[in-house]
């Protein structure tokens, strides 16, 4: 940022430039928990989440990532994203269960 007054009092000017650039950082590590978070992954050597303090810290119980309501509404949410899967299968299993009891019928000697 670059501040030029200009003029005498009380009639002075100020003219304000501001530059913007991008610069390259360093990013620490991540792994990707559930598909749906990247935690960080601060010691190389590891290959779970979990291994660190930090980690531990946002997926224990008193954690962001841990406690009961996100874990609920998780599960909700990756429901919501397969239903076609839940739906499909709760299919097949209703045209097995008619033909267990069409060949229960025919074949038991009722």
């Amino acid at each position: 940022v670059q501040v030029e007054n200009t003029g005498n009092d009380p009639f002075t000017t100020s003219r304000t430039e501001i530059t913007q650039s991008t610069i390259k950082q360093m990013s620490y590590p991540t792994m990707e928990l559930g598909g749906l978070y990247c935690v960080p992954r601060l010691e190389h050597d590891i290959s779970t989440p979990g291994d660190d303090r930090l980690t531990r810290s946002l997926l224990g119980l008193d954690g962001p990532l841990g406690n009961g309501y996100v874990r609920v509404i998780t599960a909700v949410g990756g429901l919501r994203r397969c239903w076609g899967v839940v739906a499909g299968a709760l299919l097949v299993a209703v045209l097995q269960g008619y033909a267990y009891l069409f060949l229960l019928k025919s074949y038991a000697g009722m």
